[in-house]
């Protein structure tokens, strides 16, 4: 347990002194069990339990690399076997998703995902091998890759929608 305050305590000194995106953005919190910074490269390498939030946004994984430039986080790449997410905005429905990568790209408020993605909004299912999710606009993007398809679960029209 100590080792976890150890390294929560590592990741909000480098957040500090790091900046971030946007001016009035929550700020970002990494918990695991492991951690290595590398001031020459810029980078944080996060294991065990990884655990990163920024205000309604969270992403789980085994193993996640920090990467930053000009003293800011630029981008958090996660893997697990899947890694995941969860996105609870206000005013929005709540997003959750799974990937063997996720990508975090600070700047742009962006999320890459590869790897056998699923992604569940709004009661649908969204399943392919790539997708960009804006958290900003709500805005998602699958891709296929190679023979692997985009593939959308829509649910059924519940029977009291319908009438008798």
């Amino acid at each position: 347990m100590a080792n976890r305050y150890k390294v929560l305590l590592g990741a909000l000194l480098l957040g500090a002194g790091l900046g971030y995106a946007h001016a009035g953005s929550p700020p970002l919190t990494i918990t695991a069990d492991h951690w290595t910074v590398t001031n020459k490269t810029g980078q944080a390498v996060y294991s065990g339990h990884v655990v990163i939030t920024r205000g309604a946004f969270k992403v789980y994984g085994n193993r996640a690399v920090v990467y930053v430039r000009d003293q800011k986080v630029s981008r958090i790449l996660v893997t697990g076997s899947p890694a995941r997410f969860q996105w609870h905005p206000n005013k929005r429905p709540p997003a959750r998703g799974t990937a063997q990568q996720i990508t975090y790209l600070a700047a742009s408020n962006l999320i890459e995902l590869s790897g056998e993605v699923e992604i569940q909004r709004r009661g649908q299912t969204v399943q392919a091998p790539q997708m960009r999710y804006a958290l900003s606009s709500g805005t998602l993007n699958a891709r296929q890759r190679g023979s692997q398809r985009v593939k959308v679960i829509l649910p059924a029209a519940s029977s009291t929608a319908n009438g008798p």
